[in-house]
């Protein structure tokens, strides 16, 4: 299978983005959206550099939760 284009990566990287903006989470739970969104962004562009956007991807996500209680102690946020 041949790997995706940098339109069709673009568009899914919209879609990410529209979930968290809608906060939709898996049954609530907005790390969880969080977190399949950096899984995805490392595997799709596993080159890494510029192109895949992830240490602001990454910077973004700490911010949003660093005074949220409720993933304090949560493993998936100390990640």
């Amino acid at each position: 299978q041949a790997a995706p284009s940098e339109e069709e990566l673009g568009l899914r990287r919209q879609q990410w983005e529209a979930s968290l903006a809608d906060n939709r989470g898996e049954g609530g739970d907005s790390l969880a959206t969080w977190c399949a969104y950096i899984k995805w962004t490392q595997e799709s562009y596993a080159a890494g550099g510029k192109i895949s956007q992830l240490l602001p991807l990454l910077e973004r996500a700490a911010f949003s939760f660093k005074d949220d209680g409720q993933y304090a102690n949560d493993v998936r946020y100390l990640r």
